[in-house]
């Protein structure tokens, strides 16, 4: 029996003194005639590949509350990919004195409620296509409560009840943000990109209508507002990314009692869920035909972030390489560029990242050549330039070792880096292209 470990160390060896072996021979589907050399190279293997329907992802768990920064927002219609529609529930909660740590619930008795306002801070970062222009925004009231003790994933879907608010937007990213709330010594201005939402006038009263008695407490809060659903209204040509994790985020109630104005914040606080939602409409897109089929996947293959297209990935020759430990392998991938394409505008990813499905649970999980490196630099997959190409290489000795020991699934699915957490997307060439098409390229070493 081979032993994994000992054929995962000599393949690493092999790699980093750069195959120092003797009188290569290449092959094609053939697979290495003859016992006269110790490495063979090839890269004429087939590899079959086909775009898929990718995966939903984790968008809240309560091991994410402190980590999460791309709250995504918007209804991006690319005329490549389709459309995709991203929006995000959260739940404002009471607000807690930053210096004592108690709670300090509001108290709107005898008081004019004079606005009440959605405070939305944008990330300096992150945005993604064309975001210099109005995005509309619509607030629904929630009718269920986030259970912040669960998970969730990106096709989750809440009851919701009334729209409270709506409004179209064009961001400004040089914005004034002023607040009390923070400053019991008089305003504070901050240049913090935002956006604001006025909410209803109906929702105002129905706030003011309610005594200090229904408002001391968190869960009496929820009952009165369980969440809210922040929605994409209009289409646009990108996605914001919102800085939800942001301590002022949240509905902000402004007052005045005797002439004397006054200031609340129902903040999004460090352990108020929120939670991204995701849906996508392909219809009459470019990319709508390919997906699972196997024969235009041959010209063309999409891949999508967030929750958006895999590809699907197997290797069906590898089984005529029992006799063979793998020194290195290379999968090799060329960016295609579409007459409607704008990649300007809808950028490419930086790196792209294999994973495997876990035959126990079901979950994807990252193959071997991933773990070994937290910073992906040994598994690759980066964007790189050369001869006026576009290309992404990976290198994956471990797992295809692994493979053909038949102690790995035979499918892989390759994805955009991080899995779940951009929109990027690209169109590569398919294994059937005569023009640079997917590659695996292999050298080996006979254990015959």
């Amino acid at each position: 029996m081979k032993s994994t470990y000992f054929l995962a160390v000599a393949a690493l060896v092999c790699l980093l003194t750069v195959l120092a072996c003797t009188d290569p021979t290449f092959v094609g589907t053939e697979l290495l005639e003859g016992d006269r050399a110790e490495v063979a190279y090839t890269d004429t293997l087939a590899v079959k590949a086909t775009t898929i329907l990718g995966d939903s992802v984790i968008t809240y768990s309560p091991d994410l509350v402190f980590t999460r920064s791309d709250f995504y927002f918007g209804d991006m219609a690319d005329p490549v990919f389709g459309r995709t529609i991203a929006a995000v529930y959260a739940q404002p909660r009471l607000f807690i004195d930053p210096v004592t740590g108690d709670l300090l619930p509001p108290n709107f008795e005898n008081a004019q409620i004079d606005s009440v306002v959605l405070v939305l801070p944008l990330s300096l970062s992150g945005h993604y296509g064309f975001v210099n222009q109005p995005f509309g925004v619509e607030i629904l009231a929630m009718t269920e409560r986030i259970n912040s003790a669960s998970t969730y994933y990106s096709n989750v879907s809440f009851n919701t009840g009334a729209s409270i608010g709506q409004q179209t937007i064009t961001p400004r990213f040089d914005s004034v943000f002023v607040t009390r709330t923070f400053a019991p010594f008089g305003d504070t201005a901050l240049v913090q990109p935002h956006m604001r939402v006025k909410l209803s006038d109906q929702f105002a009263s129905q706030l003011a209508g309610r005594d200090s008695a229904q408002l001391s407490s968190d869960s009496l809060w929820l009952d009165f507002l369980p969440g809210i659903m922040i929605k994409p209204s209009a289409v646009s040509q990108g996605l914001l990314n919102l800085k939800l994790a942001n301590t002022w985020a949240g509905i902000y109630v402004y007052y005045s009692r005797s002439g004397v104005p006054g200031e609340y914040i129902f903040p999004l606080r460090s352990n108020s869920p929120r939670v991204s939602s995701y849906q996508y409409q392909r219809n009459d897109a470019v990319v709508e035909p390919f997906i699972g089929s196997a024969a235009l996947s041959d010209s063309l293959l999409f891949l999508q972030g967030l929750q958006g297209l895999f590809v699907e990935l197997t290797f069906p020759e590898l089984r005529n390489l029992q006799n063979y430990a793998v020194n290195r392998a290379t999968l090799e991938l060329t960016m295609d560029l579409l007459a409607v394409d704008d990649t300007a505008k809808y950028k490419l990813p930086p790196q792209l990242v294999l994973i495997k499905r876990n035959a126990t649970t079901g979950n994807l999980d990252v193959i071997q050549d991933v773990s070994i490196s937290t910073d992906l630099a040994f598994h690759g997959g980066r964007k790189s330039e050369k001869d006026g190409l576009t290309r992404y290489e990976l290198n994956i000795p471990f797992h295809l070792q692994y493979m053909l020991e038949g102690t790995q699934p035979e499918k892989l699915y390759l994805a955009i880096s991080p899995v779940g957490s951009t929109p990027n997307r690209v169109v590569l060439r398919g294994s059937g292209r005569s023009d640079s098409p997917v590659r695996l390229k292999l050298a080996l070493t006979s254990i015959q």
